[in-house]
């Protein structure tokens, strides 16, 4: 894995398998800004000074913040995304930033900090900047994600899943719905599912949790 190239860090929230999804598995957790992801911080009601104040209080109850708490909360976000840190889509740039967000859902057990790695080969797809940190953390599977920009697409959310299903054998996690084959094996998979579903390069992704 010594030639993996990192994508950035989310903090990604398991989701409800969809009833569409074919996967065997009860949860699925994804980096990908479509309604299969589960991103945060919310920038919807953190960040845009459009949304109405019961939004951003809705937030602040759910975090458990008080009024000050929730502004500091807000303040730091917006200084990340000010400083090129955080991305739209919910991508740090590097996982020190995401740990001083993650802080704030440490009392949510869904949640998970996660690096997303693959291969140099694959960058050029994705108009995406990457580093050159090495994986760490702890693995937990692969993903299929697809970009364009306003951020990742999961194959999950075009039921690929059932192509994949039909030509390979495809082993699940059931906490996670992440791909447990190896990463040959995920590459093959994106590969078969090219020119399907959304209109994306479909790149495989060596998943990562890190511990705040």
């Amino acid at each position: 894995m010594n030639d993996m190239l990192c994508l950035g860090y989310y903090i990604a929230g398991r989701v409800k398998k969809p009833e569409y999804c074919r996967l065997d598995t009860e949860y699925i957790l994804t980096a990908s800004t479509d309604d299969l992801g589960n991103n945060q911080p919310d920038l919807t009601k953190c960040f845009y000074s459009n949304y109405p104040k019961r939004v951003r209080k809705d937030y602040a109850d759910y975090l458990h913040l008080n009024p000050e708490a929730f502004t500091e909360f807000c303040n730091l976000t917006a200084n990340l995304i000010e400083n090129h840190v955080l991305a739209l889509d919910g991508r740090f740039s590097n996982p020190e930033a995401a740990r001083k967000i993650f802080r704030y859902f440490q009392d949510k057990p869904e949640f998970r900090l996660i690096g997303l790695y693959t291969k140099a080969e694959y960058i050029q797809n994705l108009h995406i900047p990457a580093s050159n940190s090495r994986p760490g953390g702890t693995w937990l599977g692969h993903d299929i994600l697809g970009a364009d920009r306003s951020g990742f697409f999961c194959y999950l959310i075009n039921s690929l899943e059932k192509e994949l299903l039909r030509h390979f054998d495809l082993k699940i996690s059931p906490e996670t719905g992440l791909i447990q084959n190896s990463f040959e094996d995920a590459q093959r998979f994106a590969q078969a599912i090219q020119g399907m579903g959304e209109p994306v390069c479909w790149v495989p992704f060596a998943i990562y949790e890190y511990q705040n």
